[in-house]
């Protein structure tokens, strides 16, 4: 069945489809009102990170199929893909999509950090600047990233919610690698996983969420869980951790090779009704109900600013708050 374009806004709300590299902004927002191009930043720029790179080389079809779904269905004149040129070897499968249908071009872009921030990236494959207190969509450009066209696709087609996030641990554990964990995992499971005590993490170590050069800082991690917009659980030394984490990834450093699966780890999660931007999810379910995974534990609220919250294990139901429901297998 062909999707209608008036009906993409809310297929996304419905899934909870939010900005995943980023702020989280709810994505269907950018989607009610189309530009005339679109731009797939896949350019990941925070050193030592290969979430979207092992994505795009892992489910490059998913990738391609989601711009030539969008070009068709919204009529964007202009799609493209962008990635960094030395990143060029795991977007192989995606480049030759794009030559073989000709439904989006490729945009390599140079070795530069500031490459992976939307309005530098929008400069350079349009040559409009973004004005000063202005966004892409205010010189006719979306901007969406790897994972978020992932999601989005998914959505679409199937229905499917979001309620898993592709993450990454580096730093001072044993395996640095790329996880894809359910949505309200407990940090200290993600800890065990890489081989960390986190107790010890805790102890000697600081937390920061997100990456080496703009990551937060994080004083108690034990209260926090993963979310739609966890990119990276980053544990660094504190002696090391000057000029924005500089000493990371260290020399010999070796990327990921693929992504690990921890679903069946985890047996509690606290999703979050809330994200960085809009309005809390209303909770649709109560303490004792038994839920499956991607099932709906909180709907949007069409007065706000807001998208649905998913069970991202199968169980009980055992505690809501304003902020989270907590689901234990």
């Amino acid at each position: 069945m062909r999707i209608q374009a008036e009906h993409v806004p809310l297929l996304l709300r419905r899934a909870g489809v939010v900005g995943a590299g980023g702020a989280g902004f709810p994505t269907y927002v950018k989607f009610q009102k189309p530009t005339p191009t679109l731009i797939a930043n896949c350019t990941e720029s925070e050193p030592g990170y290969y979430g979207d790179k092992l994505l795009m080389r892992e489910q490059p079809d998913v990738v391609c199929k989601a711009l030539s779904l969008l070009r068709d269905v919204l009529g964007y004149e202009r799609v493209v893909c962008a990635v960094k040129k030395k990143h060029i070897h795991y977007a192989t499968e995606v480049i030759h999509y794009a030559e073989d249908t000709g439904d989006f071009e490729m945009a390599y872009v140079p070795d530069q950090y500031m490459m992976g921030e939307e309005k530098t990236l929008t400069k350079f494959v349009t040559g409009t600047p973004v004005p000063r207190g202005a966004i892409p969509p205010h010189v006719g450009v979306t901007v969406d990233n790897t994972e978020t066209l992932y999601n989005l696709y998914w959505a679409l087609t199937e229905h499917r919610p979001v309620f898993y996030k592709f993450l990454q641990t580096i730093g001072e554990v044993e395996h640095d690698e790329v996880i894809q964990a359910p949505v309200g995992t407990p940090v200290d499971v993600i800890w065990r996983h890489a081989g960390a005590d986190p107790d010890e993490v805790a102890r000697k170590y600081r937390l920061v969420y997100g990456g080496p050069l703009l990551g937060d800082a994080v004083e108690d991690p034990t209260h926090h869980v993963v979310t739609k917009t966890t990119n990276g659980l980053f544990v660094v030394d504190p002696k090391k951790f000057q000029g924005r984490g500089k000493h990371y990834p260290g020399p010999g450093h070796e990327p990921p090779s693929r992504i690990s699966v921890i679903a069946d780890e985890v047996d509690v999660v606290e999703v979050p009704l809330k994200g960085q931007y809009g309005e809390p999810a209303l909770p649709v379910v109560n303490v004792g109900d038994r839920v499956r995974a991607g099932q709906e534990v909180g709907s949007f609220d069409p007065e706000t600013l807001s998208v649905s919250a998913h069970a991202s294990i199968p169980g009980e139901v055992t505690r809501i708050t304003d902020a989270r429901v907590r689901i234990e297998r």
